[in-house]
């Protein structure tokens, strides 16, 4: 699962054709974004668009907010916190 702020920049991840062969990518989108997906990505494999109302947030707002130090309980699971939080992630 990603963000289409995400999804639009998968090309210049690392070997981000290999995550077609681990798993089936599903996309949320943001306020405002319109699919721009490239012929490539369309090429690599299945793509599911995710229907759900958006939220105004992205993953960077978040880890901006734990590296400052604030609350964000109310918008990420119990079981991420306690991820981010014993392996030190974001601060």
């Amino acid at each position: 699962l990603m963000g289409g702020d995400q999804f639009d920049k998968l090309e210049t991840w690392h070997r981000w054709r290999d995550l077609f062969a681990l798993a089936r990518i599903a996309v949320f989108a943001r306020p405002g974004w319109s699919p721009g997906v490239s012929d490539a990505v369309r090429a690599a494999g299945r793509v599911e668009r995710i229907e759900m109302p958006p939220l105004d947030i992205s993953a960077t707002e978040i880890r901006e907010r734990i590296a400052r130090g604030e609350d964000v309980s109310l918008l990420v699971p119990r079981e991420v916190l306690d991820y981010i939080s014993s392996h030190h992630l974001y601060s």
